[in-house]
């Protein structure tokens, strides 16, 4: 960026080169401008690559969003900006106990389903499950412009503003415009706890447009029959998807019309993680067992270096949870039947000819990175934790202990401090510079026709002064012309004479005389 500076700084340099000084003007320019690039980072709100999320074209990209059409993307791109980074506090989780819940899905139009907003705001849950193993995490959540919340397992909020919605999805009331942190207590489950559901529930979990899929429903409905439990339904439609039939892909194809879990399951057989969630949901459905889709990501890069796991927008996920009677909503993930790389691996092993994100075979180029994002999480840790007590903190370690009214004193010392040294370096900064000696006879020579020195207007030449002082006082006009061809000669003379030449002529002196004699 310096050179790139002084090389457009050396572009107004017409006369001729000087690249030295060149690079000395950027420097300066970059030096005076370093302290307000700071002030705006740290003041400013930084916008995060916006979440283009919703998919109702013929190509999408991996992401979240607050409803899920499948059935209309032809192929699936990839994202691999980061969505959030976890910071483990207690515990570790393995690859298969990465479900980054964000929210569910419970509507279904027949083409797409979406979210249900009648939930609950701000439900009372806890951490009540015997024998589950528990950790502690924070999240740090890159900007998305939404009120999600992303944990794994059955949560418990550990910082303020962290709300839990009826469905276990945690939000906040404000959406998210910077980036920002939070603090989770889990336990590693798979069934979140619901003892009943109310006849308004129960609808809503089993409800299905008129006229959708038929041949799914009636060939759900034979296959429960022939099982009789929801477990066995479950391990039958298994067996179906992953008798190596079906095909895990981003790129499956567009679906169309009201049938479109039907040329999923019975003709194309290939698709991502949005048509294995929807399928599964709406053959539960078809048997009135309470289903619903849950969307959030899978898995996430170990980062050795700052201990945290990145999660990134290509590992968006979409499973299912189906009600037990009596137990809760139990996480099933049917991707999982098609493709167990993708659960137990990762994105990257399960489709590694069209994963598009970070897979260089050159291990220094592995540690590099793994470096710089360290570097990147420390200082963004450090800037969105720089607040309320460890802010307290650092003033203690810095005055001590002091009280509040000490410490509102110190504090408005030191802003008062620093305004004043801005504007003393803005004077310093814009002092004007001494002026020549040439400068110098010129405003002799002005003041004198004018005789006021307030006067700070400047349009007349050297010469043209000269003409008016002869016209002002004509008796100095010959001592007036010999001064102006001295004065000419040395600025515009061939030959040229020195700068101590100059002086010595002593023009202030002999305008002084002249002054003198017109009195």
């Amino acid at each position: 960026m310096l050179l790139t500076l002084s090389a457009q700084v050396l572009l107004h340099f017409y006369l001729e080169p000087q690249r030295g000084y060149s690079i000395k003007v950027a420097l300066d320019l970059f030096l005076k401008s370093l302290p307000l690039a700071v002030v705006l980072f740290v003041v400013l709100p930084r916008i995060g690559p916006l979440w283009t999320l919703n998919m109702p074209t013929k190509s999408g990209v991996v992401g979240l969003s607050d409803s899920m059409s499948p059935g209309s993307i032809a192929s699936l791109g990839e994202n691999d900006e980061l969505a959030f980074r976890v910071k483990m506090l207690d515990g570790t989780l393995s690859m298969p106990e990465r479900y980054w819940r964000a929210f569910t899905l419970s509507r279904y139009d027949g083409s797409q389903w979406q979210r249900d907003y009648t939930y609950k705001s701000n439900y009372q849950g806890g951490l009540d499950l015997d024998g589950a193993k528990a950790v502690r995490y924070q999240v740090l959540l890159e900007p998305h412009e939404k009120n999600w919340l992303f944990a794994a397992g059955y949560p418990r909020s550990l910082s303020s503003d962290v709300e839990m919605a009826e469905d276990g999805s945690l939000y906040r009331k404000r959406k998210i415009y910077n980036q920002w942190q939070y603090q989770i207590e889990s336990q590693l489950t798979a069934i979140l706890p619901q003892v009943t559901l109310s006849a308004s529930e129960r609808k809503l979990f089993t409800s299905l447009p008129q006229n959708v899929s038929p041949r799914s429903k009636a060939w759900a409905v034979q296959l429960y029959n022939d099982q009789s439990s929801v477990v066995a339904f479950l391990a039958g439609v298994r067996a179906y998807i992953g008798s190596g039939a079906f095909e895990y892909t981003l790129s499956p194809g567009e679906y169309s019309g009201s049938d479109q879990i039907d040329n999923f399951l019975f003709e194309s057989q290939s698709g991502f993680c949005a048509y294995y969630a929807g399928a599964l949901t709406f053959l539960l459905r078809s048997i009135d067992v309470p289903a619903r889709v849950v969307l959030g990501y899978m898995g996430g890069e170990d980062n050795p270096v700052s201990n945290t796991i990145n999660v990134y927008q290509y590992e968006a996920h979409a499973w299912v949870e189906v009600y037990l009677e009596g137990e809760g909503w139990l996480r099933v993930d049917p991707t999982a039947w098609v493709s167990p790389d993708r659960v137990e691996s990762g994105l990257q092993q399960a489709i590694p000819n069209e994963f598009k994100g970070f897979d260089s075979q050159w291990s220094f180029l592995r540690d590099i990175r793994r470096q710089l994002q360290a570097f990147d999480y420390f200082w963004n840790d450090w800037m969105v934790s720089y607040k309320g007590n460890r802010q307290q903190d650092l003033l203690k370690e810095i005055w001590g202990e002091r009280t509040a009214v000490e410490l509102a004193w110190l504090v408005a010392g030191v802003l008062g401090f620093l305004i004043g040294g801005l504007f003393a370096f803005l004077w310093w900064d814009q002092r004007s510079q001494p002026r020549s000696y040439q400068q110098k006879v010129y405003d002799v020579l002005f003041a004198w026709l004018l005789q006021d020195k307030t006067i700070e207007s400047r349009g007349m030449t050297l010469q043209q002064l000269i003409d008016a002082l002869k016209l002002k006082y004509p008796s100095v006009a010959r001592n007036l012309d010999e001064l102006s061809v001295d004065i000419h000669k040395y600025l515009y003379g061939t030959t040229g004479v020195s700068n101590t030449d100059f002086k010595q002529a002593q023009f202030l002196k002999r305008i002084k005389q002249l002054k003198r004699q017109v009195r």
